[in-house]
């Protein structure tokens, strides 16, 4: 018995050692681009997004492409995005954060720095 219980641990041992020397192979492949390789920009010739989910600082995707291009196209926020070098890349950071808070400041709305439904609407209706 003890025969059969050393020999079932040495094999688990081996399984799960063997496991954990593959796994850092298999995560370092995850890894597509460097960190400073520049982020992909996005066009504003198209609508993104159409609802009004709030969307705040560390979202990606869409929404954020969306939020970004409206505060480029806008009347109130577009010199401010431009002058700065913001770019559309759906990464909701810190750049994209001082942008929305000067776009609610500029709209007489709470200056949170999050878009939300009120924020949403100002923004679509300042597009152009």
């Amino acid at each position: 018995m003890n025969m059969r219980r050393h020999l079932a641990l040495a094999s688990a041992t081996a399984v799960l050692g063997g496991g954990l020397a593959i796994a850092p192979a298999a995560s370092a492949g995850a890894v597509t681009a460097p960190a400073d390789a520049p982020a992909k920009e996005y066009s504003c010739s198209k609508i993104w997004y159409s609802g009004t989910a709030l969307t705040v600082r560390g979202h990606t995707g869409k929404r954020v492409i969306e939020v970004q291009c409206l505060l480029k196209l806008s009347q109130q926020t577009g010199k401010f995005w431009k002058n700065h070098g913001y770019k559309v890349d759906g990464i909701f950071g810190p750049n994209t954060e001082r942008a929305v808070k000067y776009h609610q400041s500029k709209a007489h709305i709470l200056v949170d720095g999050k878009v939300g439904k009120q924020t949403w609407k100002t923004l679509r209706t300042y597009k152009y």
